[in-house]
């Protein structure tokens, strides 16, 4: 593991977040945008283009008033580079979705009392709270004690855990093999799935399980729909992502190559 990042780190990350959601989320839907560009004669679409690069441009010039933009990933400085119009659908969700990342640095930088269930996204209007100039926050933050950051850490894997299992459950993926399994009386995901269930349930990790199942939008797990799955397991992930680099798993403290293998 790498050095863990430190209260000033955290900090700088979480006003970067603040930068890319609001990239992702202030553009026009894509089907708009292409709609209106797409249907201006040629000395329209000039004027957008000029629009939509001076608005990337304050954001960029933001991020260097600041002194943040030499702590951009490589990632984040490609979708930066991007415009409303430029922007991909993929770049624009996977941007969006960084707010739940945000939000456990808020949480670990004691912004918010406590993160949501696995099954509530955030507010978009909680970045309304973060300061517009974050110097003196960055300079005055503070971290939550390790272990107490750690313990989250666990409980995000857990859940993503549950995710994979439900990726492999549906994807048809056979059950392992294992010798160990069976004296156990485990013959399936399911099994195992209603034993992690019991356990973090015990441990205060999850809510009473629903059917030996983590309980989430008042059912279980594997009832889920899949928009509901989607939309926590996209919580998930960030969550997972942005405690794993808290917790120092990213090589060398680099953002986009936080690993969050269960």
């Amino acid at each position: 593991m790498s050095r863990r990042p430190d209260s000033h780190d955290a900090a700088r990350r979480l006003a970067i977040l603040k930068f890319v959601v609001l990239h992702a989320t202030t553009a026009m839907p894509r089907g708009m945008m292409q709609a209106i560009y797409e249907g201006g004669n040629e000395e329209e679409k000039a004027n957008f283009t000029r629009e939509v690069e001076q608005t990337r441009n304050v954001l960029q010039n933001a991020l260097r008033t600041y002194k943040l933009w030499d702590q951009v990933s490589p990632d984040e400085r490609t979708f930066f580079s991007s415009t409303a119009i430029t922007m991909t659908q993929k770049q624009r969700i996977e941007a969006s979705w960084r707010i739940e990342a945000a939000l456990v640095l808020a949480w670990a930088l004691r912004r918010i009392a406590n993160l949501p269930p696995y099954d509530v996204d955030v507010n978009p209007q909680f970045l309304k709270s973060l300061p517009k100039d974050p110097s003196e926050f960055i300079a005055t933050a503070e971290l939550r004690p390790q272990p107490e950051i750690d313990r989250r850490r666990d409980v995000a894997e857990l859940w993503h855990w549950r995710s994979r299992t439900r990726e492999l459950i549906e994807r048809g993926e056979p059950f392992p093999s294992n010798p160990d399994f069976r004296r156990r009386g485990l013959r399936s995901f399911d099994d195992i799935v209603r034993l992690a269930a019991t356990k973090a349930a015990q441990d205060g990790v999850i809510d009473e399980p629903i059917n030996g199942d983590f309980p989430a939008f008042g059912k279980a797990y594997r009832d889920l729909s899949e928009q509901e799955w989607a939309k926590i397991r996209s919580i998930t992930m960030e969550r997972h992502f942005a405690l794993n680099w808290l917790c120092g798993y990213a090589p060398g403290g680099r953002w986009d190559e936080t690993p969050t293998g269960t």
